[in-house]
């Protein structure tokens, strides 16, 4: 068993020499204080399947979140996505789910 991870390791060193896109601390710092972050940010709702045309009403709906911190760093291609609800310590909650689900949707599109 252990064989087999250590012959997985030269593989894995090879692919990890690409050149990957840097984050900066500093752009990380803000997610690492006491009190979390003061702005979450806001994602696109989708109400309809991908490749079907867009609920009349709800086409550019937007949701301002709560729970779940999402920021993009465009010029370095890193998303950071952090549950930033430290006063419930982070738990799992429906709201919290549901944003989750909203950032993943909002991303793959």
């Amino acid at each position: 068993f252990c064989s087999f991870f250590a012959s997985m390791a030269p593989a894995a060193a090879k692919s990890a020499q690409k050149v990957l896109p840097t984050v900066d601390e500093a752009l990380l710092k803000p997610y690492m204080a006491a009190g979390g972050l003061p702005e979450n940010g806001s994602v696109k709702v989708y109400f309809n399947a991908e490749g079907e045309p867009a609920v009349p009403g709800k086409e550019g709906a937007v949701h301002k979140l709560k729970q779940v911190s999402y920021q993009l760093f465009a010029e370095a291609g890193v998303a950071v996505v952090a549950f930033n609800s430290p006063k419930t310590l982070h738990c799992m909650s429906p709201g919290l789910v549901m944003e989750t689900m909203l950032i993943l949707e909002h991303m793959r599109r």
